[in-house]
């Protein structure tokens, strides 16, 4: 999880409404918000600065943190 916060940044109820929802979402991500100041900004163009966009575009789609919004595998091998 803290890898992921690092590179996706930290999820919050502003972006993923759901969130505190979660069943484990007051053992598992509450206390990551606490752990990081500043919070962690979304650094996934940073990280793979060397990929032609598209591909960037794709691994960013891929990894929202919120399910609603992520790109699914289906629609990755389509192409949407």
């Amino acid at each position: 999880m803290e890898v992921i916060c690092k590179s996706c940044g930290i999820p919050d109820a502003a972006t993923w409404p759901d969130l505190t929802k979660l069943k484990y979402f007051k053992t598992m991500v509450h206390p990551l918000v606490g752990r990081f100041h500043p919070k962690p900004r979304r650094q996934i163009r940073e990280i793979f600065c060397a990929l032609p966009d598209d591909s960037v575009d794709l691994l960013d789609s891929l990894l929202r943190l919120n399910p609603s919004k992520r790109l699914s595998s289906n629609d990755a091998v389509q192409g949407k």
